[in-house]
Formats: C-alpha cells, sequence, structure tokens
C-alpha cells in the first residue's frame, strides 16, 4: 500500500481510498474481519501519515448499506440485516453499529471527506422496511437515513460523500438530500457521451465526483478497450459539467486479477485528468513508457494494446480468467469442440507482443514487465494446450484406424508413417 502511495505521487494523484466493507478492524468489532486479512484502524492512521508526506489525501470509506452480506454473514450481526446482503435502514441498532464504527473510522482518515458508499440498494422494502418504504415511499427512507448518516460524519469534521446511483433511480432524493452532501455518479461502459450521468447532479445543486474505471474483474488483463474510452470521455465531459473532481476506481475482483495490469490505466486516469486531451493512444503509449518506466520506445504501453486485441476474439471470451481453467480434455463419453482456427489469431497477437520484450528498456518498476510477461505466457499455455490436444486426438484418430487393420496392413502403416515422420 505505501509503494502505490509512492507511485500516486509520482503521478500528481493527491486522493486515494481503498473500498472497505469488512476488513477493517475496530477495537468494539473487530470480530467480522478475517483473521488475517484485517486492516486494523492503527495501520490506516500510519498509512495515512506516510501519504501526507507525497501530499496524498487517504479517503475514509466503509460501505453503511448494502453490501453488507459479509458482515452480516456473522450470527451476531446477522439481526441488523433488511436481507442477507442489506443493513436494515429502519432498525435503530443499524444506526448505532454504524456509529461506533464510524466513531473509530472517521477521525483516522486525513481527507476531508468520508466515503459511505450506499450504492446498489437494490433491496430496499423488501422485508422489514417494507412496511415504511410502502408508506413513505423508498426516497424517504433512503435519504432519511443517509441525512441520518450525514449528521454523523459531521460531527467527527468530515463531509460525507455516496455514490448517486439509487438517486438517479429515485430522482425525488435529490430535493430530500442534505445539500452538503458530495454524490458521486459512476458507470464504466465505453460510452461517447457521459451527460445522462453528469447532468442531472449538475442541475440538482450538489457538488459532485464521476468515477470511471480500469476492469481487471475476473480478468487475465484489463479491457484497456473499454477503459480508454470510458476514462477519456468520462474526464472531458466531467470537467465540462463542474465535476469537482474524478476518482478512477480499479476492480480487481477474483484471484487472478494482479494490479501490476493496471497502472497501464491508472496512469491513463491522472494523464487525462491533468492535461484533457484527444491523443492517440501511440502518443499516450510514449508518455506511458517515458514517464513511468524512462522506457524511450513506447512498446510496453504498445504491448497493452496489442494484448487488449484479444479481447475481440471468441476464444477468449472477453479474457475472462475463467478461459484458463476450463477444462480441455473431455470427461468420458464427453466431447468438447476446439476451433484451432480462432486460437491461431490468438497465438499471432501473442507473439506480436512478444517481439518487443527485446524492445523494452525499463530503468524503473522493471517487475511490472514480468506480470506482463506473465499474461502472454498464460495465453501462449492456452493456444499451445489446444493445439497438443487437438493433435492428441488425431494420433488417437489413427490408432483406432489402425487398430482395426490386418497384421500386414498395421506393419505398412507404421513403416509408411516411420518414413514419412
Amino acid at each position: 500500500m505505501k509503494s502505490q502511495v509512492r507511485r500516486l505521487a509520482e503521478m500528481k494523484i493527491n486522493n486515494l481510498s481503498y473500498y472497505i466493507e469488512h476488513i477493517v478492524k475496530t477495537e468494539r468489532h473487530g470480530d467480522f474481519a478475517p483473521a488475517h486479512g484485517a486492516v486494523p484502524i492503527s495501520e490506516w492512521k500510519e498509512l495515512c501519515d506516510y501519504a501526507e508526506k507525497f501530499h496524498i489525501k487517504i479517503v475514509g470509506n466503509f460501505q453503511s448499506l448494502g453490501h453488507f452480506e459479509e458482515i452480516l454473514s456473522y450470527p451476531q450481526y446477522a439481526p441488523l440485516g433488511e436481507t442477507e446482503r442489506m443493513l436494515s435502514p429502519v432498525r435503530e441498532e443499524s444506526f448505532q453499529f454504524l456509529q461506533e464504527i464510524y466513531e473509530e473510522m472517521v477521525p483516522v482518515f486525513s481527507s476531508p471527506y468520508f466515503n459511505a458508499n450506499c450504492d446498489e440498494t437494490w433491496d430496499l422494502g423488501r422485508s422489514e422496511s417494507k412496511q415504511v418504504t410502502d408508506s413513505l415511499g423508498i426516497g424517504t427512507v433512503y435519504s432519511n437515513f443517509i441525512n441520518r448518516i450525514n449528521k454523523e460524519i459531521k460531527k467527527h469534521g468530515k463531509r460525507l460523500m455516496i455514490w448517486g446511483d439509487i438517486v438517479l433511480t429515485h430522482p425525488e432524493i435529490f430535493d430530500m438530500l442534505d445539500k452538503d452532501i458530495v454524490l458521486g455518479t459512476w458507470t464504466y461502459g465505453a460510452m461517447e457521451s457521459f451527460d445522462s450521468f453528469l447532468i442531472p447532479f449538475k442541475e440538482s445543486g450538489f457538488d459532485f465526483m464521476f468515477s470511471c474505471g480500469v476492469l481487471n474483474s475476473e480478468r487475465m488483463l484489463p479491457d484497456y478497450n473499454m477503459t480508454m474510452t470510458n476514462i477519456k470521455n468520462f474526464v472531458r465531459d466531467g470537467a465540462k459539467y463542474g465535476a469537482i473532481g474524478m476518482l478512477n476506481t480499479v476492480w480487481d475482483d477474483g484471484g487472478t486479477a494482479l494490479f501490476s495490469l493496471d497502472w497501464y490505466g491508472v496512469a491513463y486516469g491522472a494523464d487525462q485528468s491533468w492535461h484533457i486531451n484527444d491523443d492517440s493512444i501511440d502518443q499516450y503509449n510514449l508518455r506511458f513508457d517515458r514517464g513511468i518506466y524512462w522506457n524511450q520506445t513506447g512498446s510496453i504501453g504498445y504491448s497493452f494494446t496489442i494484448l487488449n486485441n484479444l479481447a475481440e476474439l471468441p476464444p477468449t471470451q472477453e479474457m475472462n480468467d475463467k478461459i484458463f481453467w476450463k477444462q480441455i480434455i473431455p470427461s468420458r463419453r464427453q466431447n468438447i469442440q476446439l476451433d484451432l482456427g480462432a486460437w491461431d489469431a490468438v497465438e499471432d497477437y501473442v507473439l506480436e507482443t512478444e517481439k518487443t520484450e527485446g524492445q523494452i528498456k525499463a530503468k524503473y518498476f522493471k517487475e511490472d514487465i514480468e506480470y506482463l510477461k506473465f499474461v502472454i505466457q498464460k495465453y501462449k499455455y492456452l493456444y499451445e494446450s489446444r493445439q497438443q490436444v487437438a493433435q492428441a486426438a488425431e494420433n488417437y484418430r489413427t490408432a483406432c484406424i489402425v487398430q482395426n487393420k490386418s497384421g500386414e496392413e498395421v506393419i505398412k502403416t507404421f513403416h509408411a508413417c516411420t518414413v514419412e515422420g
């Protein structure tokens, strides 16, 4: 985490936030954090103090309504749930729990903002809150809960941030929320215009930020075809409508997602934020290589560009990492189809990327190149293993033919195979 701080500072990124559901360990509620994966309050304080030296503020973050399934999975917290994945907004014990978390968490973080998230609360009105939402409406129940959180956050001298997806779904909430709350609008697709995600916030009078993203969830490599368009156009439109800042989110969900592969998109977010431009990817690749790695050729960025062509090929399933674990030798009495022609296209792109390795002369952060090579090796395994399976199937087919021949024919076939190969 400290190494991330140092690298972000080199890109003039001045705010950093870690998405937190249950990995924080507080004194009063240290029982829901994973035993070997928790970050205690003392370490968050240490990180904040460290980041200050690099002119970076750490923004506090704690899911405070939806995405609560990890905490609610414990029997002692289960009664706080509206459902198994969402905190109840009408139960007093829910708010008391959040108060106790905030008392320890909020003062520690160095940023003037604290993000309570409260996004994707699809279960509002489905259980305990149904009677209240039927009477008052989802918008009222949601805004009452948020405003109460806001008062609590302000006690600790911070300004509340929440995601605005529920507000977009229920626009009446704009008129119900405290006006000092900062709203965040987000979407991660490659869109030509983000007006629909920005104009409502601009017209509402709220301070707002927008969030683009590096999509690395369950992928062998982030989908930079989508990411680059998302960042460039969202930054352009966000600046036009007066956003107070941008958050370039990185979603590394999945066991094989590796953050070293994300820097290409993180740097692009900084590049666009400080210098809104319509430059070509080749121009960015040159800045990326020189500015981050002191590699003068642009070959590292070019490697990402070439590899992302794989996302357009059917065999890679949009570069999903599940393809890496997919069974390729059929079970007994089962069939598996292999389109070797489609995998030939994968091979072509991988071999083209390999050619650039000799051009890479990085001076800094050389370890990132090893992660890039690792992706290349995984795709080499994927197409080579399928070629080998296809060859094994052909050998088996030949063996079956030979098996049905007479002894004399078998000798002739064996002799022909020996001579030919």
